[in-house]
């Protein structure tokens, strides 16, 4: 199958698909899970744009996460239980576990 419209591209990455550049063989796919679909040559400026958000807002989600760890850190340090850190933070007690110093 191969993506060859815009409403065609953007119904994709609504459904979960996910843009991915393929080295190999300089064209871009989408990708959910097992399956990867061709995006057709004349979307490609479109493919990239929409990757380069979806990386954008990536890496902003890790910035937000490593600041909730390093308060959960501050808050356990302050003589809160784990439990309380949890309920407070709302961290998975095994990320706050491999985090603690």
């Amino acid at each position: 199958m191969v993506v060859r419209s815009l409403g065609e591209l953007l119904k994709f990455v609504r459904d979960g698909y996910k843009p991915y550049y393929h080295r190999g063989v300089c064209r871009w796919y989408l990708r959910k899970g097992g399956r990867r679909i061709l995006i057709d040559k004349g979307l490609e400026v479109i493919t990239e744009e929409i990757y380069l958000k979806f990386k954008e807002l990536r890496s902003e989600e890790r910035m937000l996460r490593d600041e909730l760890i390093e308060e959960a850190i501050k808050l356990r340090a302050s003589g809160l239980t784990i439990a309380e850190v949890i309920k407070l933070t709302g961290i998975p007690r095994s990320t706050l576990y491999r985090k603690l110093p």
